[in-house]
Formats: C-alpha cells, structure tokens, sequence
C-alpha cells in the first residue's frame, strides 16, 4: 500500500482495512498502526479518504491504484489546493463550520483520487468560498465592535463635557462638541459601507478591534480640525463660519467624520506589505 506521503508499505490483509471506526494510519508511522476515523469520506477497493480525529483530512491508496501521468498532474494540483487550504488560520469558524469545511476538502480529495478532476475543483471552490464568507462575517464583527467601542467611548466623554460645561470655556466646548460629533459621523460612514470595506478574516482579531477604533478616530480628528477652522474663521465658506452656535459645530463636526473613509486601511496596508516581504 501506498500511503499520502508516498511511503510504500507492505499491503495489509483486507480485514486490516476496515470500513469501521479504525484504519492504518496514512501519515507516517508504520504498518499496521491504527488512527481513529472521525468522519468517513470515501473508501473504494483502492483509496480511503476520511477525517481523523482532528479533523485533518487523510487518505492512503493500495499499490493497486493506478493513474495515467495527465492524472498525477491534475491529482498533484488538487492536492496541493486541499493543502494550502487546510494550512489557513480557520480559528474564526465555529466547530460545525470548521467541520463542514474540512468535509468538502476531503470531498475535492476523493474526486481527485477517483479521477474526477472538474469535480474536485468545483468542490475546493465551493470551500475557499465557504470559508471567506464565514470569515468575513465574523471580521465584520470584529470590525464593528471596535468601532462602536471607540464611538461610545467619545459619547461618554460627550456626557461628561456636557454635565461640567459650566466649567469649560465656551469656544472649546464648542470645538470638543464638533469632535464628538465627528466620532458620530464616522460611525455612521462605517456601518454605511460595513459591506464593501476591505477585510482580512485571517488577520488577528486584534486588528480589526484597532482600524474599526482608528477609523473613529480619525473621524473625531477630523472634525475636531474642522471644528477649529471654524472657530478661527479659517475657512469661510464652511457651514456656522459666520455664525460659530454649537449646532452648527455639531453639524459641520457630523460632516467632517465622514472623512474616516479617506484614511488607508491599516489591515489592507498590513497585508500588502506581508505580501511584498514574502515575495521577495
């Protein structure tokens, strides 16, 4: 028998090859070493296909399993895909969807080892985007936390300049109201284009916590800057410029967060530049 890292072994008797709950081991190790079979994918008079306990998928073939050269190419192809997919981060993915993944790998595998090509790859693309969908959503989430933490963060801060106002002096309560604002408006741009924001579910948890907070405060800054302009009268043609009441601070420092979108992607930025390193 031939095992999935191309060891050739002695070809165990049939009853040592069961279709029950143990198998010899296809990875390493040798004859007759048994492995749990957590999940069966296929077995044939000639290859078995399964998940172990683990949830790696494995396989190993009989010495009688033949494939012409063409075969072996489009075999080496589909594996190395079911390889590198299974290699992926899937920490994201609950225990029932990493489950479901890993099943359809080790169905693009079987079609593979039974000469079904067109098969297997409709099966690793069916996968790859099963897995980017659940990770995007869950990074969606990730992203949205992060923002709403920071925003709510800058409302409590809001409240607190609010109840000592008394205390401040006027045109920079003016200015700290168009910021807080500005957080508002940023949050705003993002749960509009939550959707179309480029993200990266097999980044860090941690980074998507950290952009979804940049991004408001980035917006905070911006209308804090624009909160200023239009205390100093810089900029003239903004809205409240002639006449600087706290509602118009408010409105322009609303407008001025949307200005988040205009700043780079920390996550985008992280990737290309790993991307980059590793080419070269």
């Amino acid at each position: 028998m031939t095992t999935m890292n191309g060891a050739d072994t002695q070809d165990p008797q049939p009853e040592d090859f069961p279709a029950g709950l143990h198998t010899p081991s296809p990875v390493g190790g040798t004859w007759p070493e048994k492995k749990e079979i957590a999940y069966l994918i296929l077995e044939t008079d000639h290859f078995i296909v399964f998940l172990d306990e683990k949830n790696d998928v494995d396989w190993a073939t009989r010495d009688t399993y033949k494939v012409d050269i063409r075969g072996k190419r489009e075999q080496g192809k589909a594996l190395v895909e079911v390889a590198y997919l299974q290699g992926l981060p899937t920490g994201f993915l609950r225990e029932d969807q990493h489950l479901a993944f890993r099943r359809m790998l080790g169905e693009a595998v079987a079609h593979a080892l039974n000469e079904d090509y067109k098969s297997s790859q409709r099966m690793l693309t069916l996968a790859r985007d099963y897995a980017e969908g659940r990770g995007l959503e869950v990074a969606r989430i990730w992203y949205l936390s992060g923002s709403t933490l920071a925003s709510l963060t800058m409302m409590v801060a809001w409240c607190i300049c609010w109840c000592f106002r008394a205390h401040l002096n006027t045109p920079m309560t003016f200015v700290l109201f168009a910021m807080f604002a500005g957080s508002l408006g940023a949050l705003y741009s993002v749960l509009l284009r939550l959707r179309t924001i480029p993200l990266e579910p097999t980044s860090r948890p941690k980074m998507h916590y950290i952009e979804g907070a940049a991004r408001i405060g980035v917006g905070a800054l911006g209308a804090l800057l624009v909160g200023v302009a239009v205390r100093l009268k810089v900029l003239g043609f903004l809205p409240g410029a002639g006449d600087p009441s706290l509602l118009n601070f408010v409105f322009v420092g609303f407008i001025a967060g949307a200005s988040e979108r205009l700043a780079p992607s920390l996550i985008e930025k992280t990737t290309s530049t790993s991307s980059g390193t590793t080419d070269k």
